[in-house]
């Protein structure tokens, strides 16, 4: 994320967004925002580095369903603000739920490729990050698997997008996941719940997140399923995860751990279907692969 020979690029399509420039937080009046350039995006959201005056920020717009507010659409997320005010995010500047953006500090650093999960040492700073994350106050809103659910497959419904002989009596097993998790495991905390590595930023030495968009108040357990899947983790890799965050592993630990780790495969399946068209990929088949063999793991 080096900020040298910057260069402002077109804005006349972000108009719209910067109406709202002169209620921006600590910025002031008499600044226009330029549109540096482009950094690092997904399919869900784009984020554009920008200058404002002296400042550098990051412009986040949504694509899509996503969204940077609570479910009822009336406040900024909460989360965001606790993540500043605990060193382990970007400083909120200003957010618009009925425009679809948000606009954060500029955190110089570099973010992480794929394979800086693999290093050595790497896996134990992100559980010690994910620990002073989830000890954070519970307050945000609530994550909701089957309301994810529900929406996906409306959506399948909806575009008649093929899904894979036998799926539907995938649901049902998976209802027993979901049901068994929310028996037994009752402990929430506040949740990344999209830890890929370009969401992790490191500079001199220490780790923070970014990306918060899809923050909530979840089970915990759900942040170390996203990275384990997200990065390909073998069982000696998922014991060191648990062992770093839990500070132990055994049955109860691991359990808890697939259990989540199912329903995050299950719903990133759904997710991909509802927005991949008509047909299957290879990609598609990997995941529900995955997922048949966890649900083989938990005996369900």
């Amino acid at each position: 994320m080096k900020t040298a020979h910057l260069e402002t690029v077109k804005t006349d399509s972000f108009a719209h967004i910067f109406q709202s420039a002169p209620y921006w937080h600590g910025v002031g009046y008499g600044f226009i925002p330029r549109i540096v350039r482009e950094l690092r995006s997904t399919q869900h959201k784009k984020s554009y580095l920008i200058r404002f005056g002296k400042r550098l920020l990051v412009l986040s717009v949504a694509v899509g369903s996503e969204s940077f507010i609570d479910e009822n659409g009336q406040k900024v997320n909460p989360i965001i603000e606790q993540v500043f005010k605990a060193d382990i995010g970007p400083r909120l500047v200003y957010c618009s739920p009925e425009k679809g953006f948000v606009v954060s500090e500029y955190l110089e650093g570099r973010c992480w490729e794929q394979d800086d999960y693999q290093g050595i040492g790497n896996i134990e700073r992100i559980a010690q990050v994910l620990k002073q994350l989830h000890a954070l106050p519970v307050e945000g809103p609530v994550f909701s698997s089957e309301k994810l659910e529900q929406r996906y497959w409306s959506e399948i419904a909806h575009q008649q997008v093929a899904v894979p002989e036998g799926f539907h009596a995938l649901q049902q097993r998976m209802q027993r996941v979901i049901t068994h998790v929310q028996t037994n495991y009752h402990e929430r905390a506040v949740c990344h719940n999209n830890l890929h590595a370009s969401n992790v930023l490191e500079a001199e030495q220490k780790l923070r997140f970014v990306g918060w968009e899809n923050a909530s108040v979840n089970d915990p357990y759900y942040d170390l399923a996203v990275i384990a899947y997200r990065h390909g983790f073998d069982d000696v890799q998922v014991d060191q995860l648990l062992f770093h965050y839990a500070g132990k592993v055994g049955d109860e630990q691991r359990k808890h751990f697939y259990y989540s780790y199912a329903i995050y495969v299950y719903l990133e399946t759904l997710r991909c279907r509802a927005e991949g068209g008509s047909r299957l990929g290879a990609s598609d088949e990997q995941r529900i692969d995955s997922l048949f063999s966890v649900l083989h793991r938990l005996g369900m």
